[in-house]
Parts: structure tokens; C-alpha cells; sequence
């Protein structure tokens, strides 16, 4: 007992050391600043909610007038693109994209993003509410996925991190030059045409998107929608994107 209680007063010393810190903070320097609080427009799991029910009236005043939220996430992936359009990410065919989930298609191929017409019509009910506050709505969006024919999993879900992610040029370095299961190309100019189709669809429904995340989560991989990414092939995918952006 008695050598407990001395290791125990020793480590209870160390800590107060430890904790010992002086830290110099000057006010008059600001570093960041404050755009507004978040909160999601997605319904999850409800026995009442659907993912393809714009939320309700009880919902959007709960967020907005309760919670204080004026930035809003959408999250998207592969479903939106279950088959290449056409093959030339420099001819973007926006017939081809869906805008609703998917049905009957393969949970690997994506069938789980919250419809973007839903999201659109949840997002403009909440940015009423946030305007009758004399405050201004964001629209903020993450890719969970790519596109799952871009991937060496050809799923969008992957607890694999070695070979759930987007194949380009950069992750094919990274692993040796190995081509993985049935071979593969690069996807960085497909992915930057998915996410400029995503952009002109909301658009097309009367939604400016403030925000575009390329990866939600891009160091380790998760059970459902996601992607991993080598450092390298996540700057090329990201300068692709912001190339394609500026183009159009």
C-alpha cells in the first residue's frame, strides 16, 4: 500500500511541473475570424425522416432559430455519377448526373448522398429563416467519395487505406508503380468534371455553394463513404479542381 501511495505522489508532483506553462497572449492581434455557426440540412437515421424528404418546418426552425446555425453541409459522392457520362471529362453532360438518389443500384456504386434537389429545396427553407434574422445562409459541401469507378476499390466505402482511394498519377507513384486490381489510370480530370457538374446542378436549382471540400476525412479510411489520399495526390487533386473551377 505504502508503494502505491509514493508512486502516486510522484506522479501527482510530475503533473504540477508539467502543468507549469506561462502562455503570452495579445489581444490586440486577430488571427481568425468568425463566419457563422454550423449545422447540417441532412436528416440521418429517423423512423419519421427520409434522406429524400426536404427537412420539415419543426426541423429548419430547431437549426436556425434555436440552434443559431447559419452555415449549412451538404455531403456527396460517387452517386452522383454511378456511370461516366462520357468518357471526356472536357465535355461535361449534366443530363447524365443524377440529382436524385439513385435507386436500385449497388451500395458500392452509391446509393446513400442526400439528393441534391433535396438538399437544395432544405437549403433555401433554412436561408429564409436565416435571412428573417438579417443574417446570411452558407452553403458548405464535402465529398464523402469519388466517383467509385475512379477507385481501386471500385466502391465507394473501403476499410482498405492502402487501396481505398482515387487512382492518379501521384497515389501510383506512391505505391511503386503497382497498377493494383484490373489495372487503372489516372481519375484527377474526371473527378475535377464531377465536381464542376456538381457546382452547375446546384446552381441550375438556384443554390450559390459558398464552400467545396474535395474529401471528408482524407488520412484513414471508415466504414462508410470515404477516400484516402497521399499527401501528393490530394494537392494535384485539389489544384485540378481549382484549374477547372476557374476555367468555367
Amino acid at each position: 500500500m505504502k508503494k502505491g501511495i509514493l508512486t502516486l505522489g510522484s506522479l501527482l508532483i510530475g503533473v504540477v511541473v508539467i502543468a507549469q506553462v506561462n502562455v503570452t497572449i495579445d489581444k490586440r492581434t486577430q488571427f481568425q475570424t468568425v463566419e457563422g455557426f454550423g449545422g447540417n440540412i441532412e436528416y440521418y437515421t429517423s423512423s419519421d425522416r427520409s434522406q429524400d424528404a426536404v427537412i420539415s418546418d419543426k426541423h429548419a426552425n430547431d437549426i436556425v432559430n434555436d440552434l443559431g446555425a447559419t452555415i449549412f453541409r451538404h455531403l456527396i459522392d460517387g452517386s452522383m455519377e454511378i456511370v461516366n457520362d462520357n468518357n471526356d471529362p472536357s465535355n461535361t453532360d449534366l443530363t447524365k448526373y443524377n440529382i436524385r438518389r439513385p435507386a436500385n443500384t449497388e451500395a458500392c456504386q452509391g446509393n446513400v448522398h442526400y439528393p441534391l434537389d433535396v438538399a437544395a429545396s432544405s437549403f433555401k427553407k433554412v436561408k429564409s429563416l436565416v435571412a428573417a434574422n438579417t443574417d446570411t445562409a452558407k452553403l458548405y459541401t464535402t465529398v464523402f467519395s469519388p466517383q467509385y469507378w475512379t477507385k481501386y476499390v471500385s466502391c465507394i466505402f473501403g476499410l482498405d487505406g492502402v487501396w481505398n482511394r482515387m487512382a492518379t498519377d501521384e497515389e501510383e507513384k506512391a505505391k511503386g508503380g503497382t497498377l493494383g486490381v484490373g489495372g487503372v489510370k489516372d481519375f484527377k480530370d474526371e473527378f475535377a468534371e464531377f465536381s464542376y457538374a456538381y457546382m452547375k446542378l446546384m446552381e441550375n436549382q438556384g443554390v450559390k455553394v459558398d464552400a467545396y471540400s474535395i474529401q471528408n476525412e482524407p488520412a484513414f479510411p471508415e466504414p462508410y463513404s470515404s477516400c484516402v489520399y497521399e499527401a501528393a495526390s490530394y494537392g494535384a487533386v485539389f489544384k485540378r479542381v481549382g484549374q477547372k473551377f476557374r476555367a468555367n
